[in-house]
């Protein structure tokens, strides 16, 4: 058994990835191997991999296929994987974990990482979660009008002089509809934001 202490393997294993088709997608012609590029890749479950993909290429329209696979375990041309990235925002953003904390846990499991790049990638997380939520709004919407609607709750807090965090929220549900920083909760500010709410979910229940 894995512990916190040990990485899954003792050196970095050499994983090959490739298109998970070799005919155009458009042209329908058989591609052919074009190039192939390295990386390490240092994913939660298991540390660091070497990650070898073959990319294939039609000659016809010029279309480059990679591998699916690949792309869904970590952006391009980057080191960590998504699950690396989520750790790190849900420890600081759910854990309440500081950069230092997190850091020594992911060296721990055989992941370096600089502080710097640990405080960058919680930004990531949130910016990955904002466009997951955004992509997700007609889902959201289906889903509580099956339900019979929504009944929106509005919440609004603050520190000191900083802006004001507003945020919508279905009370049946408890989904986060919408979040937005505002100077003041004063009508001029909250009406674009009920109105945004509105545009994507409906008029509340």
């Amino acid at each position: 058994m894995q512990t916190e202490n040990q990485q899954v393997f003792v050196k970095h294993p050499v994983v090959t990835f490739g298109p998970e088709r070799t005919t155009c997608p458009f042209c329908h012609n058989r591609m052919k191997i074009r190039k192939t590029r390295h990386r390490k890749l240092a994913l939660y479950s298991v540390g660091i991999i070497s990650a070898h993909e073959t990319l294939y290429g039609c000659s016809a329209c010029n279309y480059t296929a990679g591998s699916q696979e690949l792309a869904a375990l970590a952006p391009p041309r980057h080191t960590f994987g998504y699950d690396v990235i989520i750790y790190i925002g849900e420890a600081v953003f759910r854990h309440a974990r500081n950069e230092q904390e997190i850091r020594d846990h992911l060296q721990k499991r055989g992941i370096p990482i600089s502080i710097s790049e640990v405080a960058l990638l919680a930004k990531k997380y949130i910016c990955y979660l904002a466009c997951a939520h955004r992509e997700s709004t007609e889902a959201l919407r289906s889903h509580m009008k099956d339900r019979g609607g929504y009944i929106l709750h509005l919440d609004g807090t603050c520190e000191a002089d900083s802006p004001h965090l507003f945020v919508g929220l279905d009370e049946i549900s408890a989904f986060v509809l919408d979040s937005v920083k505002i100077p003041s909760e004063k009508k001029e500010a909250i009406v674009p934001f009920l109105q945004e709410l509105e545009r994507a979910y409906g008029e509340p229940a």
